[in-house]
């Protein structure tokens, strides 16, 4: 009777782990359980094991060593809230507004006349005979996807007479969107990181994490079909307009900025020194070409970057760079209470869990006038994490060593640290977006960032192979900036822009991951693990895959 009982467990115990593997292959990738204020890349893993709060049983004290290659990319972003779907890298924060760069002009550090080339461009835009007409009907009819007729409210560009759109009070983004431009970035991060850990018993231990990268971030080009000149002058058969691309009902210009080599982009992407000819033409008025080309020469074309990029102080360079990652050190504790049945065997051991740690940061260099720079830590911030979680962990018949682990669990980051920042971009317009021209003095304090997870592991799942998975939420609340700026004029300024600053400061993530790993020997452990975004605010879709190598003493 004995032995029927124990074949009829180790049969339930079988479809539980295929079950429990079914979910976590449903959980398409992963994050680490530490948190870290960081938008590229919010919860870094060092290992196979994700957020790694498992509780393993052990009557002896273990040395684990790992070493871990990786590599994360991304192409896309979760904007703003409200926005459906995957945007351009870009546009995290928005679309890029060129003519932001003259809003808030009391912000400047010197009058705004005093520019070398600001007031020349604003002139020549101000000039043209545009004013704002209201959006196209919303019972306008919808043209065929990929054509271009006289139901797309086109062209925005002869819109009336006698309004200068470079005031922010006669701005309206719903009358002039093709002044928005959306800017496909790519991101990528290549390196190694490395975990020690000491466990004792099974119940204390310590940890500390660290990592070496190269990241980069640059222009990458457009897949949309689209138009655009090579040169500031062409025949005026074909209209200068920014890259073109159908978005809302009215089917608005969406601009896209930073040409490659100032070339025609036709459909796919491919560079191309000639107008392409089966690109549908925008249909003309009679102040279409020339109002396009003013706009073109004096707000998205790459001279026109170059200068608004030289008087404002920042680098449209891609960026590159290889550094040290923040180091993460902690201590933990397991409190593992075992639940036996009725003939003393053990059904559960339930493992309340609890952890404090520190980041600690390596560098210090947040460049405010590089456009594309990308953090690999908490932006020179020390931060204090503390987590818990409660793991079960079922033992699995009829192999003692074989068991099935569910923990759910959750932390937080707090950046106990009030920075003062000389040289800091600060809206000095509501209606800045995408990148910022001013920069001012303020005093600054990270949001709380916390998380919750649910994670699972079936340990010697077959013999030797263990397999993982998480799923992490995971949410940084507003920073907490006031401006030390002593100019009052330039405060007031500021001051009108200041709570889109804040409220960008802010994101979400969503996150989850599978990860195996398999013993060759009992020191030895291979495994491989992917980590990808699931959903979010303000945050990069990126995408992790990680080798790792354990050794265990």
């Amino acid at each position: 009777m004995q032995n029927a009982k124990k074949e009829r467990v180790a049969s339930n115990a079988g479809t539980m782990v295929i079950i429990a593997c079914i979910v976590a292959c449903l959980h398409l990738s992963s994050v680490s359980a530490t948190p870290l204020n960081n938008v590229f890349d919010p919860q870094p893993f060092y290992t196979v094991y994700g957020t790694d709060k498992y509780y393993n049983a052990s009557n002896k004290a273990d040395f684990s060593f790992f070493v871990s290659p990786f590599y994360q990319s991304a192409r896309t972003v979760r904007g703003e809230e409200g926005q459906i779907g995957a945007m351009p890298a870009g546009a995290r924060l928005g679309k890029w507004n060129m003519l932001g760069v003259f809003f808030g002009q009391a912000a400047a550090p010197q009058p705004f006349a005093d520019y070398e080339h600001l007031p020349t461009l604003q002139n020549n835009i101000s000039t043209m005979a545009i004013g704002p007409q209201p959006p196209a009907s919303s019972t306008t009819p919808t043209p065929p996807a990929g054509t271009i007729d006289k139901y797309q409210g086109l062209p925005p560009l002869n819109m009336g007479q006698g309004a200068d759109y470079t005031k922010q009070k006669n701005f309206r983004p719903e009358y002039e969107p093709f002044v928005f431009l959306n800017v496909p970035v790519r991101y990528e991060k290549i390196g190694v990181r490395v975990q020690t850990s000491i466990e004792l018993y099974g119940t204390f231990g310590a940890t500390v994490k660290a990592g070496f990268v190269n990241v980069r971030q640059n222009i990458a080009p457009s897949k949309q079909p689209s138009i655009a000149p090579n040169n500031t002058n062409p025949p005026p058969v074909q209209p200068i307009t920014p890259l073109v691309q159908s978005l809302t009902p009215q089917f608005a210009y969406d601009a896209i900025g930073m040409l490659i080599n100032g070339n025609y982009i036709v459909p796919g992407g491919t560079p191309a020194t000639t107008p392409p000819t089966t690109t549908p033409l925008l249909p003309q008025g009679p102040d279409d070409t020339g109002d396009a080309a003013i706009l073109y020469d004096n707000l998205v074309s790459e001279s026109a970057l170059r200068l608004i990029a030289e008087d404002i102080g920042l680098d449209f360079a891609p960026y590159n760079k290889s550094v040290t990652e923040d180091v993460h050190a902690s201590v933990h504790c397991h409190m593992p209470i075992e639940f036996r049945d009725k003939n003393n065997d053990l059904a559960v051991t339930v493992a309340p869990y609890i952890e404090v740690g520190c980041w600690i940061p390596t560098r210090n260099d947040c460049d405010a006038d590089k456009l594309f720079y990308v953090s690999t830590g908490n932006d020179g911030y020390y931060g204090l994490t503390v987590e818990g979680s409660v793991a079960f962990d079922f033992p699995l018949l009829p192999k003692s060593n074989q068991t099935f682990q569910g923990c759910f669990g959750g932390g937080c980051l707090y950046a106990f640290q009030c920075k003062e920042f000389q040289e800091h971009r600060v809206h000095s317009s509501p209606y800045q977006s995408g990148f910022i021209p001013w920069k001012t003095s303020i005093r600054k304090q990270p949001g709380i960032t916390w998380y919750m997870n649910v994670s699972g592991k079936s340990n010697n799942f077959v013999d030797g192979l263990s397999v993982y998975a998480d799923w992490i939420y995971t949410v940084h609340l507003k920073d907490h900036i006031t401006l030390t700026e002593s100019n009052p004029e330039r405060k007031a300024a500021f001051e009108e822009g200041l709570p889109r600053t804040i409220r960008e400061s802010s994101w979400k993530n969503q996150q989850a991951a599978v990860g195996f790993d398999y013993r060759l020997s009992p020191a030895v452990t291979l495994g491989g693990a992917v980590q990808a975004n699931l959903s979010g605010i303000r945050i990069y879709r990126s995408v992790t895959l990680l080798g790792s190598i354990m050794v265990t003493f």
